[in-house]
């Protein structure tokens, strides 16, 4: 008899677990997937079906020694809460008076996504999507974005897949962040994701001679140093170059003033060992060219006062920039942007009267040269 009523009281448990949408000895399927950081009641059967005498175990343990997995809430005869802190495979399992149990594998899922990235220059940004080894459910989607951590986030139109194609970033004078963020609706609650944020810094970034007051941070794909770097009231400053820096010539830097490589790629790497990429100011002049099989760079006249010939050669094939700036590192001319340049000798003729009389400076780089020189407009 006590057979029988053991086994008419399983098929019991069995049918209303499964009118719940909870699968015994099975895996949560869809939206039913508990999320991180989500709260979670499980009400096993109505009342009246246990004895009093119930014990529970959780992820392996007894509910009151549950380690850092999950935070269990509440913990009664025909129910237990649980907040979901870690993702992953979870079980939890009801042991009553007389030996019977019922096991749930629970699989937490988290709504975390993937990843951080740089860009120098600009361009293109990789797709932003679920991070490796995170799990989600069926649901749907929201993707939001902000310019720094203090404003509120908006919702980006039309942005409702799993995945999210940021747009395409022009290269500019100044550092730029746009952080993103992913909401999933499971039907149930809605998640959101961890930050993500898309960095662009400038190309090229030319510092002359200042003092700091303040914490500063100049950051470029090249960086090219000259002068006194001071600092005052105890002022860190990071020169952070993604490619390379350069301290030129008569260069000093002072304790306060550090030098990092963080290279520009699509996923922020650990963190590189600081280094420096020095070079003195050697100028190099068409006469020794042959001699030397190395780029150079030079203009005349110099100081112009309406066309300067600028001449420079280039050794290999690749990505060639030729710019002048002014002496608050902004771009005011782009002379000659190629990423296929050929190989020789090159000079353009570039027309000074388009600019005010004052102090600038033409900038070259090339696969295996990089160069920076004065340029004096007077009209």
């Amino acid at each position: 008899m006590k057979n029988i009523i053991r086994i008419g009281f399983s098929f019991l448990l069995n049918a209303l677990l499964a009118s719940q949408g909870w699968a015994q000895d099975g895996v949560i399927q869809g939206e039913k997937l508990p999320y991180l950081g989500s709260t979670y009641e499980y009400n096993w059967a109505g009342a009246g079906l246990f004895c009093g005498n119930v014990r529970w175990i959780v992820v392996g343990g007894e509910f009151s020694d549950y380690g850092n997995k999950t935070e269990v809430l509440i913990a009664r005869n025909l129910s237990i809460k649980v907040r979901w802190v870690s993702e992953g495979m979870h079980t939890i399992k009801r042991i009553n008076c007389d030996g019977e149990n019922t096991t749930l594998n629970v699989v937490v899922a988290s709504n975390r996504i993937c990843c951080n990235q740089i860009l120098c220059g600009g361009g293109i940004p990789n797709v932003l999507g679920l991070a490796p080894g995170a799990t989600l459910g069926e649901g749907t989607y929201q993707w939001y974005s902000r310019a720094n951590s203090t404003d509120s986030y908006s919702e980006i139109l039309g942005a409702i897949g799993a995945n999210y194609n940021p747009p395409e970033i022009p290269n500019g004078d100044v550092v730029t962040n746009t952080i993103y963020m992913r909401q999933f609706n499971s039907g149930n609650n809605a998640i959101n994701s961890n930050d993500v944020t898309v960095t662009s810094v400038p190309y090229y970034l030319f510092v002359p001679t200042l003092t700091y007051s303040e914490n500063t941070v100049k950051q470029a794909s090249y960086i090219d140093i000259r002068g006194v770097q001071g600092t005052s009231s105890n002022a860190q400053v990071d020169f952070i170059g993604g490619d390379k820096i350069r301290v030129l010539y008569e260069t000093i830097l002072y304790p306060g003033v550090r030098l990092k490589i963080n290279s520009c790629t699509s996923i922020i790497p650990p963190p590189i060992a600081s280094r420096v990429n020095t070079a003195p100011e050697t100028p190099i002049g068409p006469e020794n060219i042959n001699e030397r099989k190395v780029s150079y760079l030079t203009a005349y006249p110099n100081p112009a006062d309406h066309v300067t010939v600028i001449k420079y050669q280039v050794t290999q094939k690749g990505n060639v920039k030729l710019f002048i700036t002014d002496q608050s590192e902004r771009v005011v001319s782009t002379l000659v942007d190629k990423t296929d340049h050929e190989a020789g000798e090159y000079e353009y003729h570039f027309n000074s009267s388009t600019l005010k009389s004052g102090l600038y400076f033409y900038i070259l780089h090339t696969p295996d040269f990089n160069e920076i020189k004065r340029l004096s407009i007077n009209h």
